[in-house]
């Protein structure tokens, strides 16, 4: 879910796992992104 929402920050993520059912804290849900994250979004300028 991290790869395909770069987007995305922790509240989010953790919004949506918490809709599917999946019990997770949301300080978990952010040390995770810092560890899946493969890089930044590309730049818009």
């Amino acid at each position: 879910m991290i790869k395909e929402n770069p987007l995305w920050g922790a509240p989010a993520l953790h919004g949506e796992l918490i809709k599917l059912g999946i019990e997770i804290s949301e300080r978990t849900v952010s040390n995770m992104i810092k560890r899946y994250k493969v890089g930044k979004p590309p730049s818009q300028t």
